[in-house]
């Protein structure tokens, strides 16, 4: 009776009731649980055991509980193993954990929790494998016998994890066979969760079988065949791992460890190949940057093995120089470090770095400190690089200036000493951790104590230089106390009035730090934009941008004060800013501005495929002209810097987006200053390998677009291009998505353009685009490749939309035949497609094109062939309606204008396939009101919804309007009438008739409406 005793004793007296008057099984399951997991989270794990035990005597314990005792039992002990410091213990629980997870998994066979119990055996035998493994690396090299008997052992338990990760992988396959199909798992969330955790655990797995592979490796001589039987048989299990999840991030792990295999059997050309691949993906985001770190530190030492420490030092330089402040810390990038004071410390060894071999010794001992400062894999290497310094925490008497400063240095260096101690200290002496800490607390007391003495001591005979020196570790040390205010005022002093001592800039800089924190904090207690801190932010950034413009502390001044304005949609208080700043510093700021303002564009037309709103053609002129202030400053002195070339990059993009194609190829091609100019003499801006790529795309669309087009320029610009991807298995595939991304640019081209009016320059630019198809299709084996021949129909279908007449009917055309071949080749290999859901997405492109070219019926078919398959999908619908819709009017059948509204095609359940315009606005406004109550108003999903409805009811009433026009006298005087109450309805239930997108539409068809009445 003790499970039922312990819930009793541990509920409230209403829980205590319900638990005499007799629960529901599925209730008391789900409290048994609960109390379960709560006894472990608080580490009563031999509670939990006695509760399981004990737990067949319950009458009120659930037999789907009893069921899963075993499987809690075994999740116990393994969480008891983490917990026991004992290593003969913990081997003795890890064993039965093990055990009992296997027990119940093949009790439990094709279930959820028989994919815990294996998954959990499967990290288990893992974990006690790579355990054998690290004691073998323990042991001296002269202990043979005993390293060989580890080996041996992490071998046999690699072997059983693989045993048990196969079997896992036979279960996931079974169950996901087994699963409802797509349809029926759209109302079915236990199968879609099951289904989630199932591709999961099978991705998990391959990586996990493949790493094993890899690590079984270690257990053998390098030299020995197996070692290099068991690395080249990891190199193919990353490969596939890599064809089978190409577009996830476990997909790029996969080619990651790919070339470890590799770089660990001295192949260096294929390590260096698949870290090339990492690290030319755009990808910005923190899992993938943490993969790309990884590379980085990974070709370094390849470089370092090749004595090549120059190339070392410029990638890992380049990418360290590229990162942000808070990834600096974090263990990828303390890895790059490492490796790049390697680097340094073997180039100050060669002939060609004695030289320097000073500054190369200093610049790696700085990094080798920020190695043991922080937690990592080389940060006990690091620190045996580097000697801490001890010092006494007595106390000094003070009687003038010169006792308070030596006193207050004196302090200070203790203080850094204590600190990197006890950094140290954290790993191989954890007891003296919290003493060093409270030294370093005292020690900073104490030299804020001596530096504000200095202040108060100062006379006539005080030397400036010691003063203002007293003045910057004080505004320092206010920093390090978390004493902002008192840091921002000293930090401001110093830089107002001692601009050309070599502490100001520095101090300037704290003080804009320290500003920003105290903004922040205001406006997370909600203060408004105008506030003290705010403007004093403001003036510090002014201040530090016109006292040292050159500078990247001004940059980032001026960067910090556009963000911050921009964000709050305030472009044009970020323009007043560029009015206050002296003329020598405003190109700098101009370009800042406007490169701020050209991505604000993109990412504000990433998403549309319509043409720009007028907001955002003038965010885009905007940009142009803040752009081209700037780079004529920088095209009259030349010699720009990387962030200045990525701003004159730019500007050639936004002019190509506005079809100024002359202008475009001009700045490429200054001679001082243009990025096609940079790109080919190798300058130092222009390095990077995303900035080359970018700038060889602008150039091609350049040539291709002037009138008429430079077409030669353009093909040695392809070549050129496709010379920059090494070569190697994957070459072909990298170009293609590099060509696939410029025709999106391309096509965007076309469609602003053409919404501008400029509808000869858009037929120019495709014509001209046809050279491109055409280079891609030769690349990538169109016919056999799905995503490249998808990318061909998607470009017609786009070019077509962009164009008006007949040129558009050509490319709609060509779109209909790409997406039928598709549809052919894929029915008649099943394999060809990625999924079936692609294959829906393109039945759906094949009925968008068809309604484009004005073949309602076929559309209509194409439609309602895919909401057999997924009659919810909100989209089909309104395709679907909006085709009945078209052809009732093109075949002037009212009968399917009435549909349109209605619905159509009644099924087996009496209810329409199609549903029609009345039951779109229906859902809609109730999903709306959902999404309001759980994410307010404003969210997407709301948002979403709300334009849904308004379309819907504004298509009714164009439908009776429609009718209306097809009929005569009374009949036409009813649809008429009819028309206008639907839209008077919606005038009195919604004012605003759902915003200024909406309403001018309401509004001019009831113009239309009251103009055909009577």
């Amino acid at each position: 009776m003790l499970l039922g005793l312990a819930f009793a004793s541990s509920l409230p007296a209403a829980e205590k009731a319900a638990a005499a008057a007799g629960m529901e099984a599925g209730e008391r399951n789900g409290l048994a649980t609960q109390y379960i997991e709560g006894l472990r989270k608080r580490g009563w794990h031999d509670t939990v055991l006695e509760t399981l035990d004990r737990a067949s005597e319950d009458p009120l314990a659930s037999s789907e509980f009893l069921k899963r005792v075993a499987l809690e039992r075994a999740i116990t002990w393994a969480a008891m193993a983490k917990q026991t410091p004992s290593r003969r213990k913990q081997a003795e629980l890890i064993s039965q954990a093990t055990s009992e997870f296997l027990r119940y998994a093949e009790d439990d066979p094709n279930t959820r929790h028989q994919v815990v119990a294996l998954s959990q055996a499967g990290d288990l035998l893992q974990q006690q494998a790579r355990s054998a493994l690290a004691a073998a690396d323990r042991l001296p090299q002269q202990a043979g016998d005993q390293r060989q008997e580890q080996h041996t052992k992490a071998r046999s338990l690699m072997n059983q994890a693989s045993e048990v990760l196969a079997e896992l992988l036979t279960s996931c396959a079974s169950q996901l066979k087994s699963l409802p199909k797509a349809v029926a798992l759209q109302n079915d969330p236990a199968a879609r969760s099951l289904q989630a955790l199932l591709e999961n655990k099978q991705a998990e797995t391959q990586f996990q079988l493949a790493k094993l592979q890899m690590d079984r490796a270690d257990t053998y001589a390098q030299n020995s065949s197996n070692y290099t039987e068991a690395l080249q048989a990891a190199a193919k299990d990353f490969k596939k791992l890599q064809e089978d999840y190409k577009d996830k991030l476990i997909g790029f792990y996969g080619r990651l460890y790919e070339g470890r295999c590799h770089q660990q059997l001295g192949q260096a050309k294929k390590a260096l190949s698949s870290f090339d691949n990492l690290i030319d993906q755009p990808i910005d985001h923190p899992d993938f940057r943490r993969l790309v770190a990884r590379a980085y530190r990974y070709r370094a030492e390849l470089h370092l093995e090749d004595n090549n420490f120059e190339k070392a030092i410029e990638e890992c330089r380049e990418w360290l120089n590229h990162s942000r402040n808070d990834e600096l810390e974090k263990p990828e990038w303390l890895a790059v470090m490492f490796r790049l004071a390697n680097a340094y410390e073997a180039q100050a060894l060669t002939p060609a770095g004695s030289a320097d071999a000073h500054r190369l010794r200093s610049e790696a001992m700085e990094l080798l400190r920020k190695v043991a400062r922080n937690s990592g894999e080389f940060q006990r290497q690091a620190r045996a690089a580097i000697a801490p310094v001890g010092g006494s925490s007595g106390t000094v008497a003070v009687r003038s200036f010169d006792d308070a400063f030596s006193a207050g240095k004196e302090a200070l260096d203790q203080m850094n000493s204590s600190q990197l101690t006890a950094k140290l200290a954290a790993e191989n002496n954890p007891s003296a951790v919290g003493e060093l800490q409270q030294q370093v607390t005292v020690f900073k007391s104490q030299a804020i104590h001596y530096y504000e003495t200095c202040l108060k001591l100062t006379d006539r005979e005080t030397p400036l230089d010691q003063l203002i020196s007293a003045r910057y570790s004080l505004c320092w040390l206010y920093w390090e106390a978390d004493r902002p205010a008192e840091a921002a005022l000293i930090g401001e002093f110093l830089a107002q009035r001692y601009p050309e001592n070599q502490f100001a800039p520095v101090a300037a800089k704290l003080a804009l730090a320290a500003y920003e924190r105290m903004y922040h904090a205001a406006r997370q207690q909600g203060a408004a934009e105008s506030t003290y801190e705010g403007e004093q932010l403001t003036s510090m950034a002014q201040l530090l941008i016109s006292r040292w413009p050159e500078s990247e502390d001004a940059a980032v001044a001026m960067n910090l004060l556009l963000n911050i304005a921009l964000r709050g949609n305030r472009v044009a208080e970020a323009e007043a800013m560029l009015e206050r700043l002296p003329a020598a510093s405003r190109a700098g700021a101009e370009l800042s501005l406007g490169g701020s303002l050209w991505t604000r564009y993109l990412q504000s037309t990433s998403s549309s495929e319509g043409p720009p709103t007028d907001e955002q053609q003038n965010l885009k002129q905007r940009a142009i002209e803040l752009l081209s202030g700037g780079v004529d400053s920088i095209r009259k002195r030349g010699d720009p810097n990387s962030s200045e070339a990525v701003n004159v990059l730019y500007l050639s993009q936004a002019l190509l987006a506005e079809g100024q194609f002359e202008r475009a190829v001009e700045v490429l091609e200054d001679p001082r200053a243009g990025p096609l100019t940079l790109v080919q003499d190798n300058a130092a801006a222009a390095k990077r390998k995303e900035y080359v790529l970018e700038v060889y795309k602008a150039a091609l669309r350049a040539f291709v677009s002037i009138k008429p087009p430079q077409r030669e320029k353009a093909q040695r610009i392809m070549e050129s291009l496709e010379s920059t991807i090494p070569s190697g298995a994957n070459a072909g595939e990298q170009l293609t998505r590099i060509y696939l991304s410029l025709g999106r640019q391309l096509q965007r081209q076309i469609n602003e353009l053409s919404a501008a009016g400029k509808a000869e320059q858009a037929q120019d630019v495709a014509g001209a685009f046809g050279d491109l198809v055409k280079r891609v299709t030769a690349q990538g084996g169109a016919g056999e490749n799905w995503k490249l021949q998808k990318w061909i129909a998607q470009t017609n279908h786009q070019l077509g939309k962009g164009l008006r007449g007949q040129s558009a009917q050509r490319y709609y055309g060509q779109a209909e035949s790409a997406w039928r071949a598709l549809l052919a080749k894929a029915a008649k290999d099943p394999k060809f497609a990625p999924s079936e859901i692609a294959v829906l997405v393109v039945r759906k492109q094949l009925g968008d094109c068809l309604q484009a070219q004005e073949k309602f019926a076929e559309a209509f078919d194409e439609y309602t062939t895919l909401l057999k398959q997924k009659p919810t999908m909100l989209e089909l619908q309104q395709a679907a309606a909006l085709a009945l819709q078209a052809a009732g009017r093109d075949e002037k059948n009212p009968e399917k204008l009435e549909q349109a509204i209605r619905g159509a095609l009644p099924q087996a359940n009496n209810k329409n396939l199609v549903w029609g315009w009345l039951r779109l606005a229906t859902i809609a406004d109730s999903q709306k009101r959902k999404a309001v109550q759980t994410a307010g108003a404003s969210s997407p999903k709301a948002t979403k919804y709300h334009d849904l409805f308004f379309a819907a009811r504004l298509q009714v009433v164009q439908a009776r309007f429609a009718s209306a026009e097809l009929a005569t006298g009374e009949k036409r005087k009813k649809q008429l009438d009819t028309a206008k109450q639907s839209l008077k309805s919606m005038q009195q239930l919604y004012p605003e008739l759902g915003g200024p997108r909406w309403k001018s539409q309401y509004l001019e068809l009831l113009k239309k409406i009251e103009s055909a009445s009577p």
